[in-house]
Parts: C-alpha cells; sequence; structure tokens
C-alpha cells in the first residue's frame, strides 16, 4: 500500500511538471474577424451561433434588435443608461444561456439596442452585426486582444500574464473605475486619461486634447453626429496624431477623431485632456487585459495592421485559415 501511494504521488507530481511545461491547455482561442472596423468574435446566445462586437468599453453586453427577433426575445423592463451619447432609455431582456470561449453563463441580462447604433449607416460593408460583448463577461477572464493574428486568447482570470505567449511590454495598472480601463498615455510630454475601449472605431481626442503636440487636423473634416447610445451630437474633426506612448509602447501616424463625446464627461474627463484607445492602436498591437489583476499590457512594438495582413494573405495563393 506504501508503494502505491509513493507511485501514485510519483504519477500525480509527473501530471503537474507536465502541465506546468505546457500551459496552454487553459488557453482557449477564438477566431476574430479584424479585417471591418470592429474587433467581432463568436457567441452562442440561446443555441444560436451570433456574431458580437468585442468590446471592452461597454458595461453591458448587448443584443441587436435582429438577432432578438430571431431568438424570440421579449423585452421584460426599461433601463436608463448612459452611453457615448448620452443619456438613453433602452429595454432590458435575460437570455437562457450564453455561451462563450467554452464557458456558459446562465440567466444573461442583456440590453436590447436598434441595428443601427450597433453597426451605423456609415459604416458600409460590414454588419450589421448581432450584438456586443461586454465587460460583464469579459471581466470574468483574462484576455490577449490580437487583431493582427485574427484571435483572441482566452484565459483563466489572474493567469494570463504567466500563459500569454506574446511579446508584451510591461503591466500597467488601471484605476478601479468599475470595468473601464482607464491608464494614462503620453502625448509629447502631455498626460491624457485614456480608456481601452475595443468598441471604438476611432481613437478619440477630446477638446482639451486639442492642443497636445503632433496632432493635426484636418480642415474640411468638420461633421455633427451622434455615435454609440443616445441622442447628443457633437462635432467632430478629423486628424492625425504624431505619436502616443502608452508606458514604453509607441504609437505612430494614428487617424484621430477630436470630439466631446458625452461619455468624456460622464467619466468625469471633460477637464482634462482624455481619449478612448480604439482600433487604430488595437489594428497593430495584442493587448492583454486582466481585470483580476487589474493591469493592461500592450505589444513592445506595435507592427502590421490587420488590414495590411488581410491585404497580403488575399495577394498571395494560399487558402484562407477560415
Amino acid at each position: 500500500m506504501t508503494r502505491f501511494r509513493l507511485y501514485l504521488a510519483s504519477l500525480f507530481a509527473l501530471i503537474a511538471a507536465v502541465a506546468a511545461t505546457h500551459p496552454t491547455s487553459a488557453q482557449t482561442r477564438v477566431p476574430m474577424d479584424a479585417t471591418g472596423e470592429w474587433l467581432v468574435v463568436p457567441v452562442v446566445a440561446d443555441d444560436d451561433t451570433l456574431r458580437f462586437i468585442l468590446d471592452t468599453g461597454a458595461m453591458r453586453s448587448v443584443v441587436g434588435e435582429r438577432a432578438a427577433r430571431r431568438l424570440q426575445l421579449q423585452p421584460t423592463r426599461t433601463l436608463s443608461v448612459e452611453g457615448a451619447s448620452g443619456a438613453a432609455v433602452v429595454r432590458g431582456t435575460t437570455l437562457r444561456t450564453f455561451e462563450f470561449a467554452g464557458r456558459t453563463v446562465r440567466n444573461l441580462d442583456v440590453l436590447i439596442l436598434g441595428d443601427d447604433i450597433i453597426t451605423p449607416a456609415n459604416a458600409p460593408g460590414h454588419g450589421p452585426y448581432d450584438g456586443v460583448l461586454g465587460a460583464d463577461i469579459l471581466a470574468r477572464f483574462d484576455i490577449l486582444i490580437s487583431a493582427p493574428a485574427g484571435e483572441l486568447i482566452v484565459f483563466p482570470a489572474g493567469t494570463g500574464a504567466q500563459l500569454a505567449a506574446a511579446d508584451l511590454a510591461q503591466p500597467i495598472r488601471f484605476e478601479g473605475r468599475g470595468s473601464f480601463v482607464f491608464h494614462d498615455v503620453d502625448v509629447g510630454g502631455t498626460v491624457l486619461a485614456a480608456i481601452l475601449d475595443s468598441g471604438a472605431r476611432h481613437l478619440v481626442l477630446n477638446g482639451r486634447a486639442r492642443e497636445v503636440p503632433g496632432l493635426r487636423l484636418s480642415t474640411d473634416s468638420v461633421r455633427r453626429a451622434s455615435p454609440g447610445v443616445g441622442t447628443d451630437e457633437a462635432t467632430i474633426r478629423a486628424g492625425t496624431l504624431r505619436s502616443l506612448a502608452i508606458g514604453t509602447t509607441v504609437f505612430r501616424d494614428l487617424p484621430i477623431h477630436l470630439a466631446d463625446l458625452r461619455i468624456f464627461a460622464t467619466l468625469r474627463l471633460s477637464d482634462r485632456p482624455a481619449a478612448l484607445i480604439g482600433m487604430p492602436a488595437l489594428r497593430s498591437c495584442p493587448v492583454l487585459v486582466s481585470w483580476h489583476e487589474r493591469t493592461v499590457r500592450y505589444c513592445r512594438q506595435p507592427g502590421a495592421s490587420a488590414d495590411a495582413r488581410a491585404a497580403t494573405a488575399r495577394s498571395e495563393p494560399v487558402m484562407p485559415q477560415r
């Protein structure tokens, strides 16, 4: 019996050692479409496969009206919310089951939004998408958003830093304002408060950031729009930013929008230079987010964008990955 116990102990030790040298078994790789203006991942809601926009800036997950009809969902309540364009009253419902990255959540409360809000008409050729995957789901994990590779890698909470294989910079602590990923960035010596918002099609600076070094605004790009949830309109100007530093990671020549979106005031950022870090940065730089550790790690060096990689793939005689 003693020998048998010693054998079992040795066997368990061997299994643990093998698991330690092969940590990828704890990872779930989710295919992610990064060729459009959003990052889009598959989910399963009430046994139906849908395409959701990956949105670290959304506190609640969302189902579009078309998908809600497809799933035969009925609104069960109304809620007051604050979106990028101000306050709004929206409808809510409950999904019996919601599956993402191999995990199942039961009785998930979600919002129902119009398809034109989830996928605006000024984004032709993409969508409409079925919904938005928000931090109510994402914050249960560590996630590596790798748009250049076209995948989202999901880790158990608190393990991403040990298991991620990407070449990442040192972790940056983010502030504890709910599930928002707040951290500072540097533009030519000017510090901006920033929110990592993977659901933002643009890098957006507020009006207080108008004078940051290296910002060049187009003279013929002024327009009025109401982006996202809410009805408030904002004046939007397009331009470029020569450089943006996040820790030791430096982005060059990023396209930007300058706009005093309502979300800046809601998050008490309207009195200082601030930014939403969206797709222009994520296209070329994998980012690891751990809500459990309250840290975010950007790539060491931004590389080719997902669009550039897709264009290269289309020009070569190879079979598509999916």
